[in-house]
Order: C-alpha cells, then structure tokens, then sequence
C-alpha cells in the first residue's frame, strides 16, 4: 500500500514539474512563438527601391515603402501592418502595380530592413509615429484606411484607436492573440503567461468605424470563431467576407481578395 502510495505521488510531483516547465518555457520563448521576422524579397526590394522611406524611432531606424500612384490626390491612403511572419515587400510591390491606392507599408522591428527586436508595445508606438510623419504630407482622397492581416490586424484596431482613420481592413482578425493562444493551448493558464497581449477587442469602443473582415474558409492558426467575436463586438459597420478555399496563409491569393477591398474603400 505504501508503495503505490508513494508511486502515486512521484508520478503526481513528475507531472506537476513538468507542466510547470511547459508554463516556463511557453513564458521564457513566447517571443519566438509570436513574431518571425523575415528578411525581404532581395529581387522585389530593389524594384520598390524609388518607393524606400526610412523613418528613426528612439535611435532605432525603420524601413518601408511609401508608393503614391499617378494622380494620388484621387486615391485612398492605407497603411499596412503585416502578419508575423510576412514579408511586407509583397504588397508594396502589389501596391505599386495596381497604381490605384496610396500605401505606406513599414517592415515591423527586426523585420525585412528594419531594426530592433518587435514587442507589442513598440510595434503600437512605431505604428503611431509612422502616421504621425507621413500621414500630412500624401495627397490623397481623404479616405484614410488601416489595413492589417493577421498579427497586423491588432496594430491597425490600435491605430484606429489613436488616429483618425475612416475605415478599416482586417485580414485574418483575432480578438485577442491571449484568446487565440488559449485555443491551441487549452491547458495552460495562457492568459497570465502572455505579455503581448493585442487585444483589439478591448479597443473596440474607441473604434466605431466600418470594418471589412476578410475570413480565409480554412483558417486552422486564427479560427474563425475569434473573427466572429470580434465582428460581433464592433460598434461600427462591418462587412463580412469569406474567401471560400483559403487558408490563413493564401488568403491573399484568393482571385477576389483585391477586388473586395477597392470595392469596399469605394
């Protein structure tokens, strides 16, 4: 009897200890679970290179695009904020073909050109200061968008919360990554081991503006459910579109993803 005791409560304090370890480790490298900074495309950065802005934020430089089309006075102004693991280049690039938006699009720290190592808190405080330099000095047709895929999408809902911004464009949005993360690790007490939280639902009240939420059908890393928390939550208009066949990560390749943007902004 005493033995199974004693066996019941080794593998009891073994079980605890590890879970213990898994909190720690979730603790010590959330960081390099949350963002994957990724160089940029060397072939399309030196084709976007007439478009390349570099803007300082407390000794540490920033690098982007600013793409003004023909005409930009007639065009919408949209800032950009990508996923965790983008490389924003790509719709710089794509900007810069379609010659109908104006697009500021900035690598986030530690990513592409950029310097730093990212942080929910810096990459919010980058975001404002971006808007705050450029915003004045693009002509545009008075329409200003904050538009963000996945991760992006919490730094846009921030921007929304800080600047004037007329509508929004979230792609693959979440309505917290605490939420999120709680969903792929239920048995972990996620929610006070996360520092970077981006909890865009919680910004909402100070974000009663049109919202487009484009939704990849097979959304398995951001299911769609936290969309739909979101969505349901916004105090201002929303549209809701499902591009059917996609994926988290080829939601942009979907035939009407562009499409179904310019359509809302007009």
């Amino acid at each position: 009897m005493m033995r199974c005791v004693r066996t019941l409560l080794t593998f009891s304090l073994t079980a605890i200890l590890a879970y213990l370890a898994v909190c720690t480790l979730l603790f010590a490298f959330q960081e390099k679970l949350l963002f994957f900074p990724r160089p940029n495309n060397a072939s399309v950065a030196s084709v976007l290179k007439p478009w390349r802005v570099e803007i300082v934020h407390k000794s540490v430089t920033l690098q982007g695009w600013i793409v003004s089309p023909a005409m930009p006075g007639a065009r919408p102004l949209i800032y950009y904020f990508g996923g965790n693991a983008e490389d924003v280049s790509q719709v710089a690039l794509t900007a810069a073909q379609r010659a109908d938006i104006n697009l500021v699009v900035m690598n986030f720290r530690g990513y592409g050109g950029s310097q730093g190592v990212p942080s929910e808190r810096l990459l919010f405080e980058d975001a404002l200061l971006v808007f705050d330099q450029t915003h004045a000095s693009i002509p545009n047709n008075g329409r200003v968008v904050a538009m963000g895929r996945s991760l992006g999408t919490g730094v846009a809902v921030h921007l929304a919360a800080q600047r004037p911004i007329d509508a929004l464009v979230l792609v693959t949005p979440y309505d917290s990554i605490v939420d999120v993360a709680q969903g792929h690790y239920p048995l972990l007490p996620v929610a006070p081991l996360l520092k970077h939280r981006f909890a865009s639902i919680e910004r909402i009240a100070d974000v009663a503006i049109p919202a487009l939420f484009l939704v990849a059908e097979r959304d398995s890393v951001v299911p769609r459910k936290h969309a739909l928390a979101l969505a349901d939550a916004w105090q201002g208009q929303v549209t809701w579109k499902e591009l059917a066949g996609t994926t988290h990560n080829t939601v942009h390749s979907a035939t009407d993803y562009w499409p179904l943007i310019m359509g809302f902004l007009k």
